[in-house]
């Protein structure tokens, strides 16, 4: 949510005065909050033909088939997922740093290559995001700080303006898989040896993978759907561990 300009504070004998809420709270956006990750600028990019995906490869020394190349470009163009399967050390994980770099990415910046490690207890509210209580608490204490300064009245309506956006953008902490595809331009996404995970986070990925957005309860669909060349580019690998759901391999490249 924008906000607004900072307006005047009480004088020191406590004179009435009018208050924005936001600007009086003035607390340090987290790292990982919906505006810092929306409000990211766009690197310098370029979308490579299978030609210039060739080359960079080689000029990495990262050696792939020919069939296997050709699926990488058709996922680049298409903004389809790849998904990779085989045994550790084949290279799967640095395809997604590759494609990185051929798009025009820094796969060392966290921003650019958004890397999912997946583990067995993986959750949802550990990779796509979390309500931040510390944040609504520190709210409430700098409105606690308040009393005494201002007229009963005032503090109540600052007091219902906070409530009301108890669940609002502003207390929402995003976690990477959300966070690819909420920037404001294409990164890669690793998700790494998704077979470690249990067979319905599968099913969790699909509303990220199809519609670059996902549905929270409180507040509806955050992210829009976007056009292929801008969605981010999904590099899901497995060791073979279990065997991927037939829908997950539909919606990609596999």
């Amino acid at each position: 949510p924008a906000i607004s300009p900072c307006v005047a504070a009480p004088d020191p004998a406590g004179a009435s005065a009018d208050f924005d809420l936001h600007s009086i709270i003035n607390l340090q956006v987290a790292e990982q909050s919906y505006a810092q990750i929306t409000s990211l600028q766009s690197p310098p990019q370029t979308t490579p033909n299978i030609d210039g995906l060739r080359t960079s490869f080689l000029k990495h020394n990262y050696f792939i088939s020919e069939p296997n190349l050709l699926a990488v470009d058709c996922s680049i163009q298409t903004g389809t997922p790849i998904i990779v399967e085989g045994p550790p050390g084949t290279g799967k994980s640095t395809l997604a740093e590759q494609i990185a770099i051929a798009i025009g990415l820094d796969p060392k910046n966290p921003d650019h290559l958004v890397e999912l490690f997946c583990t067995s207890d993986i959750s949802k509210s550990s990779v796509l995001y979390e309500w931040s209580d510390s944040r609504r608490l520190m709210d409430l204490q700098t409105l606690q700080s308040l009393a005494g300064r201002l007229p009963m009245a005032k503090l109540m309506e600052l007091y219902h303006d906070l409530s009301k956006e108890a669940f609002s953008l502003r207390y929402l902490t995003i976690h990477r898989l959300l966070k690819a595809v909420l920037l404001n331009y294409r990164c890669v996404c690793l998700i790494d040896e998704i077979d470690k995970t249990y067979p319905e986070f599968d099913t969790l990925l699909f509303d990220i993978l199809e519609k670059s957005s996902f549905v929270i309860p409180e507040i509806g669909r955050i992210g829009k759907p976007k056009e292929p060349l801008m969605r981010p580019i999904f590099v899901i690998t497995s060791n073979a561990l279990r065997e991927l759901s037939s829908p997950l391999k539909r919606r990609a490249n596999y």
